[in-house]
């Protein structure tokens, strides 16, 4: 029983690097809407898809939040990360962006995709104190 347990595990690693790997490969099909908008899919020569359509390098920076071994990640993880992000872009100084799309599939405990909120989108705005306003 021991040995079939492990081999098991060892061949839902495997299975999950494999889709991993599918995930991050470049897709080979023309840029839809949404893949126009987001530079999250490549394109086939490896550049992303500029706005016009075409293969033009993209300036934006992808970031991806991963659990350890594939797991999905807690909503705490999920805030350490970004936290963690913040930290890293903290270190360019005074670089603004124009904005940041992030995408999350949530699930439930049987691992099934479950929506958040009817509209399935927030937009929220930084919070902005009156001493930042000041330059305080």
């Amino acid at each position: 029983m021991r040995r079939t347990g492990k081999a098991a595990l060892f061949l839902i690693r495997r299975l999950l690097m494999r889709y991993n790997e599918r995930m991050d490969t470049p897709s080979k099909s023309p840029p839809s809407k949404q893949s126009v908008l987001s530079p999250a899919r490549a394109a086939p020569s490896g550049k992303s898809w500029g706005k016009d359509g075409t293969n033009a390098p993209s300036k934006s920076l992808k970031v991806k939040l991963r659990g350890r071994d594939g797991a999905p990640l807690r909503a705490s993880e999920l805030q350490q990360g970004f936290y963690e992000l913040g930290r890293k872009l903290a270190d360019y100084g005074d670089v603004r962006f124009k904005w940041a799309t992030v995408y999350l599939t949530a699930i439930d405990e049987n691992g099934q995709e479950i929506r958040l909120d009817k509209s399935g989108e927030w937009t929220l705005h930084p919070y902005v104190s009156a001493a930042d306003e000041s330059g305080l």
